[in-house]
């Protein structure tokens, strides 16, 4: 799998399935870029300050993108 597929299928998974649990608690998700075997995203909204945002993005998002992503070692945010 290439990097763009591994970038792509990150994109899907996130806006099918983690994205709605990020937004019903006012925050934002994107995916920024894929490199080194980390995926980078950005969070905003409510996220951006939240005292939770390790366990969010280590409990929900990497958790969830390193099950279906293999390739993917590590989930690190960019605000």
């Amino acid at each position: 799998m290439t990097n763009n597929d591994i970038l792509e299928r990150a994109k899907t998974i996130i806006g099918n399935d983690i994205r709605r649990y990020v937004e019903a608690d006012g925050g934002k998700i994107e995916v920024i870029k894929f490199e080194n075997e980390i995926l980078f995203v950005k969070m905003g909204g409510a996220c951006k300050y939240c005292p939770a945002l390790s366990v969010t993005l280590k409990g929900l998002v990497q958790k969830r993108i390193k099950k279906e992503i293999p390739e993917i070692k590590s989930v690190e945010v960019i605000l």
